[in-house]
């Protein structure tokens, strides 16, 4: 936050724009999103980085008190991480409900901007939050401002000294006085910030018609200012016929006439007051319209999100379409990585260079220390810190990178009543053919390359595309079974255009059905059933062996952090980030019939997300504990001994198929001995701390 001196006063933003032309009336203007951020969060945020002690009233309606009640909760959990807010509950911003926190007996049947203002003025006063002679500032929610509004303070401080002037407005200059028509215009004085005129959307705009007003204001809370409020107002209630003795009689048409501030500052001035002007700098978008909206959505993009060309997209919106497309890699680099005893950070700046594939070479010393460090106890991590960030420190930013992936050790509880239970859960893995460009034959789990600045979003996205193809061949139904919460940004419809784009031979489902379905809402509900994934605690590890707590920054802005599995694969220079969740996926099959060999009871296929050839395969919770405890105890002659002896009865496999089609076609077979990815053996000795018995 740059130093600036305390904003004396309280901030008013005006929320309760209903988006009548932007989504119909159904939610509010402000919550509308560029991109990831709310509008009224990019005001928010110009405010509070200026000063976060200054007191932020957010007016809006009653009926959007959920929709706010839920922003509010989690940006201040943001604001928490920034260092900008001490505890999520006490922040700066509070919400104010016209029909319910407001005293509307003080103006009956008033409505409009203006009105809205007043009361909340009235209620700060009474509750003693606002001092006298202190300045209030008015905002629209609804406006994006480029400008970080420093100018905009520094002149209302400086002009309302001056008992004359009244208020100063925030205008921008328009690129074409043509478009004056859809603003406010202010007229003034030729080399002089004074307000001469304000003119309401004229009809026919001139070239004198340039400054518009973009609804930001200052003003001094004092008796003048009220008293002229309060009278102002009691008059156009009056002229309108919306005042209290005129309320019964008022017809639709005046009873819905509202009050603007612009005519209160208009007729102030015809007064002999004096109101002023400062001109913003850089774009401003009033996000009424259609076209408005997408003119800010690209500028945000252009101005905020340019790391997009660096992560591909920062929300994971671009998965990619077929195996011919290279998606943009984040890549880790030592000057990336600080250690603390429980947490890994990696920061990013915007500038960081993409990876667009993966050159596969010599492993760096510097990796054989960070892996040392991720599989260390906690008592033994503090000793090898300083050592390994020195080693980190000497390593130039040309060296080789580090891939950063996030993946889903994914349990079926399998009608388990009390949860996790090793008799009875399944765990699905994915074998790799022999044709795999890497580790072929092992296990593995879904996982991909970070692609967004989000790793608990990888590991959800890449399970849910990799393992989409659970359902009942028994009662003739094949289910996509679509994550919640965790995939709770993606609709229905964008993730069976995420299935088609990646071309996908789907078990069960023909690729006509899936194209269908796009178009079909009854089709679609047919298709996909939504189910409830729990996700493990893994913080309450903290401490033991491969268990770190994942930071990611993006320059000194918090993207994600989460609790994870952590490995380092040197084989292809990627640190693995795990998470473990489980669903009773059985529970929402209709089939009844419990034999493993009737295609593993209900589970008709694992889609191959990637095309990378690899094979289905479902374990028994307890086969894979057991086996994973068996040969940690076995020497290397012992483990070739036992190879050649072949018992049958070290682990068994529920079912397993082919490889591509994702279908099931051998089931209930043993196997002496199954390779796997670094990261998959590693969560196979965790498991046992984790499953009753």
């Amino acid at each position: 936050m740059c130093e600036q001196t305390r904003i004396n006063g309280a901030a008013i933003i005006l929320a309760g724009g209903e988006g009548t032309r932007l989504v119909g009336g159904e939610y509010p203007k402000a919550l509308m999103r560029l991109v990831i951020t709310p509008v009224i969060e990019i005001l928010t945020d110009k405010l509070l980085r200026r000063d976060p002690r200054l007191h932020i009233y957010v007016v809006t309606r009653e009926k959007w008190r959920h929709d706010f009640d839920r922003w509010l909760e989690h940006y201040e959990r943001r604001l928490k991480r920034r260092k900008l807010l001490g505890e999520v509950g006490a922040g700066p911003i509070k919400l104010v409900f016209e029909e319910t926190t407001l005293n509307a007996a003080l103006l009956p049947v008033c409505a409009g901007t203006l009105p809205a203002i007043y009361l909340t003025l009235e209620y700060l006063r009474a509750a003693s939050e606002i001092a006298e002679d202190d300045l209030w500032y008015v905002f629209n929610a609804d406006n994006y401002l480029d400008d970080d509004l420093d100018g905009f303070f520094h002149e209302s401080e400086n002009w309302l000294r001056d008992p004359c002037c009244f208020c100063v407005n925030a205008a921008w200059r328009l690129a074409d006085y043509r478009d004056a028509w859809r603003f406010g215009v202010i007229i003034h004085e030729r080399d002089d910030p004074r307000i001469v005129e304000l003119i309401e959307k004229p009809a026919h705009p001139t070239a004198e018609h340039d400054l518009v007003s973009t609804g930001c204001y200052a003003l001094r809370n004092d008796a003048e200012t009220r008293r002229s409020l309060h009278e102002f107002l009691l008059r156009e209630c009056e002229s309108r016929k919306l005042n209290a003795t005129a309320a019964a009689s008022a017809i639709d048409d005046c009873a819905n006439a509202t009050v603007d501030i612009a005519a209160f500052i208009s007729e102030q001035m015809r007064s002999g007051c004096t109101a002023r002007y400062t001109e913003l700098k850089g774009a401003w978008f009033d996000v009424g319209t259609p076209s408005a909206f997408v003119a800010a959505l690209e500028h945000y993009i252009a101005r905020n999100i340019d790391v997009i060309r660096t992560v591909g997209d920062l929300e994971g919106r671009t998965h990619g379409s077929g195996a011919s497309r290279h998606h943009p890699l984040v890549v880790a680099r030592p000057y990336n990585l600080a250690f603390s005893d429980t947490t890994l950070t990696i920061s990013f700046r915007r500038n960081d260079p993409m990876a667009t594939g993966r050159q596969l070479g010599q492993n760096a010393s510097w990796m054989d220390q960070i892996a040392s460090l991720l599989a260390s106890p906690g008592g033994a991590r503090g000793e090898l810190v300083s050592s390994i960030e020195e080693a980190l420190g000497a390593v130039g930013e040309g060296e080789l990178p580090m891939y950063l992936s996030g993946g889903l050790l994914f349990v079926d509880t399998n009608d388990a009543r009390d949860g996790l239970s090793a008799s009875k859960s399944r765990i699905p893995l994915q074998r790799r053919d022999f044709g795999a460009c890497v580790d072929p034959d092992r296990l593995t789990m879904p996982a991909g390359f970070l692609d967004s600045l989000s790793l608990t979003e990888c590991c959800y996205f890449e399970m849910q595309e990799e393992l989409v193809c659970y359902g009942d061949m028994h009662g003739h139904r094949v289910l996509f079974y679509l994550f919640r919460p965790y995939c709770r940004g993606l609709s229905k419809q964008e993730f069976l255009e995420r299935v088609l784009d990646k071309d996908l031979p789907i078990p069960g489902i023909d690729p006509l059905s899936l194209r269908k379905a796009k178009t079909n809402p009854e089709a679609m509900r047919r298709l996909i059933e939504e189910i409830a994934v729990t996700e493990y605690d893994l913080s309450g590890h903290e401490g033991q062996p491969n268990i770190w707590e994942i930071v990611i920054k993006l320059d000194d802005r918090e993207m994600d952090r989460g609790w994870f599995f952590v490995t380092l694969d040197q084989q292809t220079q990627t640190l693995e980030c795990r998470k473990i969740a489980w669903a009773n996926l059985s529970g929402v099959s209709h089939n009844k019939r419990r034999h493993t060999a009737e295609l593993y009871g209900r589970l008709a296929g694992i889609a191959d997300g990637d095309g990378h050839g690899r094979l289905p395969v479902v374990f028994g919770a307890d086969s894979l504990i057991h086996y994973r405890q068996r040969m940690d105890g076995l020497s290397r002659e012992k483990l070739i001994d036992h190879i050649f002896s072949g018992p049958d009865d070290l682990l068994g496999i529920l079912c397993s198929g082919e490889a591509g089609s994702g279908r099931f076609n051998r089931f209930d077979f043993p196997i002496p001995i199954v390779t796997t990815t670094p990261c998959v053996g590693d969560m196979l000795r965790f498991l046992g701390r984790i499953f009753r018995p």
